[in-house]
């Protein structure tokens, strides 16, 4: 689509088709590090909201939870990695390899396991650590990171983390206020089939007006999913940008059945990550049988002439999960030509029975493969135990499949 040089939303620019596909990362997060030096040490940048170190025209800010990090549990620490030198906004470099080492400088004796470092999200350059300290204290975070490219130099940059023995009550909350949507429907009470009208700006909180910069997430600032409430339905839809407001607008979306249907709403404003939105959207007319959510043990789907497999693995809720998933066609054949799409070679959406958790992942670029020999391998951190709906969807052929399946999660 067409954007004004006036209203235009601000994305960050791609640095090159093989990194934004994902076709080349290897990121590896190990606990021993090599003794060769690192080509730069960066430094705190003062004044920062989020602690930030340069090195050799790269960026690294470390997104430390508003809610602390508490010691005992799995933690997710997320950080983006930046490349000054693609101009201003800087871009996100979204196919570096990681390697993390985290310290205890005042007790050599305290041992933390090696963390794992993963792709984050729909944002290229985001990234995210999954660790566990064993107590509280001043952690030091050792990160080296390798760019992209044949040429590209290994750098390194330090963080202090402050780890606490509780998080602080209610900071997750505070963080979740720095955005509203704004979200209209045109007719306001729809019927089943009627053409319905969707407008979307995200906003500011603290001054009101409709944020224009965003990082690119999913070759798009902005995108809707919307499901029937007992999530039989499924669509994933791309907004297209108006120019003479700053919203993004679905022109005519047609609900197929009455009932209650939740729309949600996923931005990457600059610099905050993806954030979402849930909307409750109520229909006029006949109502669909409602799908019941079943889960009985590992996925096994077939839809389209494909044949999608979840590999075993232990669903718990509040770390991190790989979700991994062999793919073959109808001969049996791992598919190894997806299309790149939307952002990435394929996309999983996942939202849990009460309609209101929704989650959605990339293939983890921190392997090479993945994507690209039968497997498919997402990042997942499920917030909560439950019974999940889940959709893989990618593109072959120039056909989109859609891999519908249920997950049950325990705690």
């Amino acid at each position: 689509m067409h954007l004004s040089a006036s209203l235009m939303p601000r994305l960050a620019r791609p640095l090159a088709a093989a990194a934004v596909l994902g076709l080349t990362t290897g990121a590896v997060c190990a606990a021993g590090i090599s003794a060769a030096g690192p080509a730069v040490v960066g430094r705190v940048a003062a004044g920062d909201q989020n602690p930030v170190q340069k090195a050799d025209g790269y960026v690294v800010e470390l997104r430390l939870p508003p809610a602390g990090v508490a010691a005992g549990a799995e933690a997710e620490i997320p950080l983006r990695i930046s490349d000054t030198r693609q101009g201003d906004p800087a871009p996100g470099v979204p196919a570096a390899r990681l390697r993390a080492r985290i310290t205890l400088p005042a007790d050599a004796s305290v041992s933390v396991a090696e963390p794992r470092a993963y792709s984050k999200g729909t944002v290229p350059g985001d990234y995210a650590l999954a660790c566990t300290f064993p107590r509280a204290g001043e952690y030091r975070l050792e990160l080296r990171v390798t760019p992209p490219g044949v040429d590209a130099k290994e750098f390194t940059v330090t963080f202090p983390v402050n780890v606490t023995a509780a998080p602080a009550a209610g900071a997750a909350a505070a963080a979740e206020s720095s955005y509203t949507l704004s979200f209209t429907m045109d007719p306001r009470s729809p019927g089943v089939g009627q053409g319905v009208k969707m407008t979307f700006a995200l906003k500011d909180r603290a001054t009101g007006r409709i944020v224009t910069d965003f990082d690119a997430a999913s070759d798009t600032a902005l995108q809707v999913v919307v499901v029937r409430e007992d999530l039989g339905e499924f669509f994933q839809e791309q907004p297209e940008y108006d120019e003479r407001t700053g919203e993004f607008v679905l022109p005519s979306f047609g609900f197929p059945n009455g009932g209650n249907w939740r729309v949600f709403v996923e931005a990457a404003p600059r610099g905050a990550g993806v954030v979402t939105f849930s909307e409750k959207v109520s229909v006029n007319g006949a109502q669909a049988l409602r799908t019941p959510l079943m889960a009985r043990g590992l996925p096994l789907v077939r839809e389209g002439g494909y044949t999608l497999t979840l590999k075993p693995v232990r669903l718990n809720a509040e770390t991190l999960v790989p979700l991994a998933f062999t793919l073959t066609d109808n001969q049996g054949r791992p598919v190894t030509d997806l299309q790149p799409w939307r952002g990435g070679l394929a996309h999983l959406f996942l939202i849990e029975r009460d309609g209101k958790t929704y989650l959605h992942a990339l293939p983890d670029t921190t392997d090479p493969s993945n994507g690209r020999t039968g497997t498919l391998s997402f990042p997942v951190r499920f917030p909560k135990q439950g019974t999940y709906k889940g959709w893989v969807r990618f593109q072959r052929l120039g056909q989109t499949v859609t891999m519908p399946f249920i997950l049950r999660v325990t705690k």
